[in-house]
């Protein structure tokens, strides 16, 4: 024994032999491998002895056992060990002695050479090197005469009973002599009966295998299941989408130690073989039975893949049958090269590993091109049992084997002894360090791509709607899409911070407000109190309102939904409905979800998209195209886009911000307030839309009619008649955003503005290859055509340059002055909040001139709110501010380009009309040509109480009194109740 350093570790190992040639190998022990050990368990012979001489062969064996039932004679069998070499000395025969009496001594040492000739040739013979498989040779069978019986007459002499003394035998001897005679007598009949059973057997079996043997061939083309991968535009790996993990590799990329190693251990003689091997079959038997268990298999290499691809893994004899037929058809079929080929693309591994590639980067973190001997050699201990030899599972049982194969590979003369000590000496200890900080679970999809979950959940729909499941996971699909991974990681990123954040803001925002709950709900806080002495909501802090939250959840609401069953106080219904909706609970329990996505306004291509938090098994749903919402206010840049180009409406227009109500056919009322109930008077349109101002909203759709605003809806939202008559009701409210659209819609009709107003086509996909290669589609070309077609039709431009140019200008303030301020990302940009009724959805949708993002963020629950003051521009907006400086960050700064030509003229700030002489409040403003007013402003520079009540700006209230008379007014008249009363009564924002 001597020690042995390796990375500054000690071993202690038995001194190596150097000169494999020197002595016998299986007498050598080296590094713990026991070559006498490996003999006795695989029954093998050195490689390099096996090419010298040749075993004895079957019938040697046969003429042994028949040797033994002999009498002493005469005639004596002497048998010589030179080696393993079996040598017989014969007695000169009787005319041999003959000539030696007559001829002297010449003739005497010419029948010794002769018989010293024939010797020499017996050896010649069984030594002859190894011969083909199935060339059997040509053996002269002779009934052996047995000395200790007689034959009988059977009526009459028998020259064979006679030349052995007429002796009597046995009725066992009888029955031998009877069949053999008949044998002898009726040969020929016997041969042909024979060769007709075997070519009725044949056509018989060919027929039966016909199917299997058309399978055969097909191995030509044979494709196995391969990963599907999806790539960004720029060529770099999304995801991976697989059922087996496998890589297909070419015979010339896998290393000859590799090859080496699976025939070490799989198949000794598979180049000698034709497909199934009787000599590892019957090595196999008489291994198990000394062992008394299932120790070995006799199945080669080609066996082993006829029972992968073409047969059933049932253990039954016919199973085995078959699989060795279909082997031979095999070998018969294909080389050797392509047999290794396949098989060793396509066996199990491990860990969920297909094939040595897939293996190779799971258990080493390489190509397999990249292996060196160790690794090699431990690859190929696996296929027998992958989960019982698991280097990461069961190391111990691992290293037992590896010292096997390495072994095995010295004994077929693979490599030297040094080589396979080097070889396991120098892997392990690097190797456990690196499996030690593995998971007892990993498996090939720890190591599976995904580096957008939402993204690549998206294009897996699209391909299984359109191709199938086996499509995805077993064609080996290529999916080069229009994402940009950058701005996906990014968006990711951000998204999953502001969701954490939200849900946590949200989350505390439930009844911390006192003068809330006092004010609106003062009635059925005094009637809880009365009823179960509970105490009021007085003092401020979290403390409290936590105690009433728990006392309310556990205790009260139960109680207060029979109370209301029986006396159907309308008060406490709504009470309990409001608190159900804003359970704190439920938000502990649901987070705050969002959806984010990113188009390419001038392409149509999909370059970021975020269906929500974090993807799971139980959040798979993407809010970016499945979840309808109310955008609110987000919706009005399309609604001012009508009414800019009816040319009824310019961007200096004032409109009268002031209360108001209708009334429908049947007497019932709706009226629509604006953000926390302020009113501004008479305001201009850009500084309307800045400020989200709802009145004027309802205004502009009430002139233009509700016919115009639902087309024009329908048109940017890219939406079809069927879907425009079911989301798009015909009333009044859509003018506040009570439409159902998806984020991707939303996207859509801004990305048209941004565009010049022409049509946009999204798509998140560019082309789809097969595993040949070939381009099966091309949704680029498609979308291409597709535009091409519009264009000629003329149906390309959706709104006038013109309008989408003033909208682009309008839409540019909400960001510098307006509620968007939040969103400016420093370069020029333009967009719009929006936030639906208590605070349940927050919207920011805007542009650059290089790009257009969607963003929403609110509970799935339709009915939770994300909290009092949660707006649009508070929620969402920073967000596509930080994710715009973000995803242009390497993106020259421009601005918008011109698509129309446009009238530039001083106006009135105040009014929008055409400055007096003495109006000294100016600004410049921008108009359709032939649109610009001509009416002068004479009040401009005068301030009469009237006019001063008009020119309040939108942040501006009117007299509080004003407003309660109106109510009152109008109230007084009104019915009770109303059938639309809940329709965007209070659409914030």
């Amino acid at each position: 024994m001597f020690q042995k350093k390796y990375n500054g570790t000690s071993f202690r190992v038995k001194r190596p032999i150097n000169d494999l040639n020197s002595k016998p190998v299986l007498k050598k022990k080296y590094a713990g491998l026991n070559l006498r050990a490996i003999k006795d368990l695989f029954s093998g012979t050195p490689r390099k002895s096996r090419l010298r001489v040749e075993k004895p062969k079957f019938f040697t064996i046969f003429s042994s056992i028949f040797s033994v039932f002999k009498k002493d004679s005469s005639k004596k069998v002497v048998t010589e060990k030179p080696s393993i070499i079996k040598t017989v000395k014969r007695e000169p025969s009787k005319e041999k002695k003959a000539m030696v009496m007559t001829s002297g001594v010449d003739n005497h040492e010419a029948a010794d050479n002769d018989e010293k000739k024939h010797d020499k040739s017996v050896i010649k013979r069984t030594s002859v090197s190894r011969r083909p498989l199935f060339r059997l040779p040509s053996i002269k069978f002779i009934l052996p005469r047995f000395s200790f019986f007689r034959f009988p007459s059977f009526g009459g002499s028998s020259p064979r009973a006679s030349s052995t003394g007429g002796s009597s035998f046995g009725i066992g001897g009888s029955i031998f002599f009877i069949v053999w005679s008949f044998i002898r007598k009726y040969y020929a009949w016997i041969i042909v009966c024979f060769s007709v059973l075997i070519i009725t057997g044949s056509i018989f079996f060919v027929s039966y295998l016909k199917e299997e043997y058309k399978n055969v061939e097909a191995l030509t083309g044979f494709q196995p299941n391969v990963v599907t991968r999806i790539y960004d535009r720029n060529g770099l790996l999304i995801s991976e989408l697989f059922t087996q993990k496998r890589d297909l590799v070419d015979y010339e990329a896998i290393p000859q130690n590799l090859i080496d190693a699976f025939i070490a251990l799989e198949d000794n003689d598979f180049y000698q073989h034709y497909g199934v091997n009787p000599k590892g079959i019957i090595r196999a038997f008489f291994i198990n039975i000394a062992s008394g268990r299932v120790r070995q298999g006799g199945s080669t290499i080609t066996q082993q893949l006829a029972k992968i691809l073409l047969t059933d893994r049932e253990r039954k004899l016919t199973r085995k049958i078959k699989e060795a037929c279909i082997a031979i058809m095999i070998e018969f079929t294909y080389d050797k090269r392509k047999i290794l080929e396949i098989y060793l693309n396509q066996i199990f591994l491990g860990h969920g590993a297909y094939g040595v590639e897939a293996a190779s980067q799971l258990y080493f973190s390489k190509s397999v091109s990249e292996l060196n001997l160790a690794e090699c050699a431990l690859l190929a201990t696996l296929p027998s049992a992958p989960n019982r030899y698991s280097p990461i599972r069961h190391t111990k049982r691992s290293m037992g084997l590896h010292k096997v194969a390495l072994a095995r590979m010295v004994d077929l003369g693979f490599i030297t002894v040094q080589q396979a000590e080097e070889a396991y000496l120098s892997f392990w200890p690097e190797y456990q360090l690196f499996i030690n900080e593995l998971s007892p679970s990993y498996n090939t999809w720890s190591l599976r791509v995904d580096e957008a979950p939402w993204v690549t959940e998206y294009v897996r729909r699209y391909i299984v709607d359109k191709f199938g499941e086996d499509a995805v996971y077993k064609e080996g699909l290529e999916i080069y899409t229009t994402f940009d991974l950058k701005k996906q990681l990014l968006a990711q990123q951000l998204m999953q911070e502001r969701l954490r954040e939200q849900t946590e803001t949200s989350s505390k925002l439930l009844f911390t407000d006192d003068d809330f709950f006092t004010e609106n709900f003062a009635s059925e806080l005094s009637f809880i109190s009365l009823l179960f002495d509970a105490n009021p909501i007085s003092r401020r802090g979290s403390f409290e309102n936590k105690k009433f939250n728990d006392h309310m959840g556990q205790e009260i609401t139960d109680c207060l939904e029979i109370i209301n069953y029986f006396s159907g106080h309308a008060g406490l219904a709504g009470f309990i409905d409001f608190y159900r909706e804003t359970s704190g609970t439920d938000r502990f329990l649901l987070p705050v979800e969002g959806a984010l996505v990113s188009i390419n306004q001038q392409t149509g291509e999909i370059e970021a998209m975020v269906g929500g938090s974090r993807f799971s098994s139980m959040n798979q749903l993407n809010r970016v195209v499945q979840s309808y919402r109310q955008p609110g206010s987000s919706v009005k840049p399309l609604l001012y886009a009508a009414a800019v180009e009816s040319r009824q409406f310019t961007a200096a227009t004032a409109v009268l911000d002031a209360p108001i109500m209708y009334l429908d056919g049947d007497g019932k009322t709706w009226s629509p307030e604006n953000y926390e109930g302020s009113y501004s008077g008479e305001v201009r349109l850009r500084r309307a839309l800045a400020k989200s101002i709802n009145v004027i909203s309802v205004r502009i759709a009430e002139t233009i009619g509700i016919g115009t605003v639902m087309d024009y809806y329908a048109k940017l939202f890219g939406m079809d008649k069927e879907s425009a008559d079911k989301r798009i009701n015909r009333n009044l409210s859509i003018a506040l955003g009570t439409v159902e659209v998806t984020p991707l819609e939303m996207a859509r009709s801004y990305a048209v503005m941004a565009n010049g107003g022409k049509a946009v086509i999204p798509y998140g996909i560019r082309y789809i290859k097969n595993r040949e290669g070939t381009v099966i589609e091309n949704r680029e070309e498609e979308v291409k055509k597709e535009l091409e077609e519009l264009t000629k039709k003329k149906k390309i431009q959706l709104i006038e340059p013109a309008t989408a140019s003033i909208m682009i200008s309008m839409m540019k303030t909400v960001v510098e002055a307006g509620t968007g301020v939040s969103a400016n990302p420093g370069r020029p940009a333009a967009g719009k909040t929006g936030t639906t009724n208590n605070w349940r959805d927050a919207w920011f949708v805007g542009f650059t001139p290089e790009l257009t993002t969607s963003i929403w963020i609110g509970y799935d629950s339709l009915g939770m709110s994300l909290g009092r003051g949660q707006t649009g521009g508070n929620v969402a907006a920073p967000l596509w501010g930080a994710y715009m400086r973000g995803a242009l960050g390497n993106y020259p700064v421009k601005d918008f380009p011109h698509y129309a030509e446009l009238e530039h003229a001083i106006i009135a700030r105040e009014s929008g009309l055409r400055p007096g002489s003495g109006c000294t409040d100016v600004m410049e403003e921008i108009f359709i040509p032939g649109t610009v007013p001509t009416e002068i402003d004479t009040m401009c520079g005068s301030y009469s109480s009237g006019r001063e009540l008009l020119s309040r700006e939108p942040e501006d209230d009117i007299t509080a009194s004003h407003k309660v008379m109106i109510d009152r007014e109008i109230g007084s008249t009104a019915p009770e109740e109303s059938s639309i009363a809940d329709i965007g009564l209070d659409l914030l924002d």
